[in-house]
């Protein structure tokens, strides 16, 4: 018996990005926000840098995300650690574009990285006292 060779087809237009230079936030911003998460030192500056990150990305870019998960306004750690869980949800089941994607992506990954940086610096805190 012959192995049966099957063929898939991939359509380009699923695969294309858009021109990232167009969106820098698609270009290996990420490291440098982690830097800053890791060097915050209360839960107010890791909200201060969250709406930087948001801010970091142009509303036409903003607008490809799932209107469910466009960004709120953070004005607590708690609003913060909300929006982490909710874009960790998006994640798990999201079906658009590649592009959307890897907005999510970024954004899931950054958010969950911030929640994850409050609740460090909440338990040292505790520590202290």
């Amino acid at each position: 018996m012959g192995a049966r060779l099957l063929r898939y087809s991939i359509p380009h237009t699923s695969m294309r990005t858009t021109d990232p230079s167009q969106h820098r936030s698609q270009a290996g911003l990420l490291p440098e926000w982690t830097t800053r998460l890791a060097v915050a030192t209360n839960p107010e500056q890791i909200v201060q840098l969250a709406k930087r990150f948001v801010e970091s990305h142009d509303e036409i870019e903003r607008a490809r995300l799932p209107s469910h998960c466009l960004p709120p306004p953070m004005q607590t750690p708690q609003d913060v650690c909300s929006y982490a869980f909710r874009l960790t949800q998006e994640q798990l089941k999201f079906e658009g574009t590649l592009g959307a994607a890897v907005l999510l992506d970024r954004m899931a990954l950054f958010f969950s990285l911030a929640s994850s940086r409050i609740a460090q610096l909440a338990h040292i805190a505790r520590i202290r006292v």
